[in-house]
């Protein structure tokens, strides 16, 4: 396996001759303790005229009260890279001049160097440097312990996203979709000797290579060409060929109607110059509407129409892969359904099970539930069953909210003159207001009497019950099961949306399902607990009280 100072050397993968570090940083306000976040070597073909140090961070670095960021660019040679890659994975010398520039008290762990491919899906294309040519190698030096304890707080994914927000206005780096990246170091080879572009005929796939101007008069490397499709993880083809040394080849292919991905290997250093996923169109075809008569119709503001357009009937060639995609259709909702990541239930009497499984599986760090007609029993049905012990489990509700309804009526009344029948109102009001506020203040009661008497022995239970009503938090509407994330780990949560209510759940036609986007619904919930939390009538039962 080769080292990087081999993969820095002329004609390998480009012709460096310089480093440009991007070193993200936190210190506190006496610019003691500095600490690493996130540094990028990012090697390139300018020349190198010195360090040069500047700060890329203004005045308005401040984290919290106690630490500062602080984002610094600066320059290395070669040698100068080598010397501090050297320093990083056997020790600092202490008569290193690059000792600066390493704040890591922890053990740094060197992985194996990855090659980044140019698809702008992969996370580590947020935080490279114009990786989006022909890729790069990267070598990482991994801080497995992350220590970062006094900066985050307790609020750790929430201080992450300001964090993130600071560094994004500053440099291209998304620090957020790289967070097992924090505390580490690492250096990013541009693939620059080498560039591709393709054309597609019929069956036969031509290749441009565009050498590096150093090259042009030199001989090539011997290279090794890989081209393969695969559908359903089975290969339709997968072909090896030899370059001919020139700068346009032609390879005869099978036509797959999927994406092809071209490698190019160099064969002599058995390291990988270039990765393309692409599709080329076969065919195509145009399809063209006619206005047909306009729809109209009334709307609470006003009159409205659509002009409804002709939709020609096009029939669709079938091949092999419609069967194919829809045997793949079928094996991923299967897939999905045994997972329970997606589920339909209609007159079920086992669905509550399924939320039994889901939160002995993913319960270890917690359970929180929302859910407007949440009572009682649906938790004793449910979470009641987790197994971890003392894993924490927070239950939403909410109860009749017509008292904000009540109370802006309340208000709009006060602006009116004063006269009897304005003041009859008031009273109406006044004694509805005061009957909802008791009739839910009653609920509570009733929900924690029921609890009390249901749960004999609450050995292991840590379950919290609240209620959102009158005005505390706003009334909700969607049900939520949420899994918090590991903040040590910073794990993101995993979140399912019930489709309806526990108590009514598997009674009729509903959809359980895995939610894309997890982090913005446990904020949400994590905002409203944090309302509630601070209002003494929300809490309906403590099973540590």
């Amino acid at each position: 396996m080769l080292g990087i100072k081999e993969f820095l050397k002329p004609s390998v993968l480009g012709y460096y001759k310089r480093c440009e570090v991007t070193q993200i940083s936190f210190y506190k306000d006496n610019h003691e303790e500095e600490s690493n976040l996130l540094t990028l070597f990012i090697f390139d073909e300018e020349n190198f005229q010195g360090r040069n140090e500047i700060f890329l961070t203004g005045k308005k670095n401040k984290i919290n009260s106690k630490y500062k960021l602080c984002i610094k660019r600066f320059y290395l040679s070669i040698e100068e890279s080598i010397e501090l890659f050297n320093c990083l994975n056997q020790g600092v010398s202490k008569t290193s001049s690059l000792k600066k520039y390493i704040f890591n008290d922890n053990p740094l762990k060197l992985l194996p160097q990855q090659f980044i491919t140019t698809n702008e899906d992969i996370r580590f294309n947020k935080i490279l440097k114009n990786n989006f040519h022909s890729g790069s190698y990267i070598f990482e030096f991994f801080d497995e312990e992350k220590d970062f304890e006094l900066l985050f707080g307790l609020n750790k994914s929430g201080r992450l996203k300001k964090i993130s927000k600071m560094i994004g206005e500053v440099v291209p780096i998304d620090l957020l979709s790289c967070t097992d990246c924090l505390g580490n170091y690492i250096f990013q080879l541009p693939i620059t000797i080498l560039n591709v572009h393709t054309n597609k005929n019929k069956n036969i796939l031509g290749i441009d290579f565009y050498w590096h101007n150093n090259l042009i008069n030199e001989v090539k490397p011997n290279c090794l060409i890989n081209i393969y499709s695969k559908v359903d993880n089975n290969y339709l083809f997968d072909i090896f060929e030899e370059y001919n040394k020139e700068n346009h080849q032609k390879i005869n292919i099978l036509p797959s109607g999927k994406n092809y991905v071209l490698k190019i290997w160099n064969n002599d250093l058995k390291i990988l110059l270039y990765e393309m996923n692409s599709k080329y169109f076969e065919k195509f075809r145009v399809s063209l509407s006619m206005s047909e008569c306009e729809r109209k119709f009334i709307e609470d503001n006003g009159e409205s129409e659509v002009t409804i357009m002709s939709n020609p009937k096009l029939s669709d060639d079938i091949s092999y892969l419609n069967y194919r995609n829809d045997a793949m259709y079928k094996k991923n909702l299967k897939e999905l359904e045994d997972n329970l990541k997606f589920n339909t239930y209609m007159q079920n009497e086992n669905a509550l099970e399924d939320i039994k499984t889901l939160i002995n599986e993913y319960g270890k760090n917690g359970v929180n539930i929302i859910d407007p007609y949440l009572e009682p029993n649906d938790l004793i049905r449910t979470v009641v069953h987790l197994k971890f012990y003392d894993a924490p489990i927070k239950a939403i509700t909410s109860l009749k909210n017509s008292f904000n309804e009540l109370l802006i009526m309340k208000e709009m009344l006060e602006q009116l003159p004063n006269q009897n029948i304005v003041q009859n109102f008031k009273n109406v009001l006044n004694e509805k207001i005061e009957k909802e506020k008791k009739s839910n203040l009653e609920c509570i009661e009733d929900y924690k009497k029921e609890l009390d008497e249901k749960i004999i022995n609450s050995c292991g239970l840590n379950l919290v019950f609240r209620a959102q009503f009158d005005r505390y938090g706003q009334p909700f509407h969607d049900r939520f099961l949420i899994f918090p994330g590991d903040d040590e780990k910073l794990l993101e949560p995993i979140v399912f949306s019930l489709g309806t209510s526990l108590n009514a759940f598997g009674k009729h036609f509903h959809i359980l399902q895995e939610v894309s986007h997890p982090q913005h619904v446990a904020d949400v919930f994590d905002k409203l607990w944090g309302i509630l939390e601070q209002k003494e009538e929300c809490l309906i039962w403590n099973s540590k009280e």
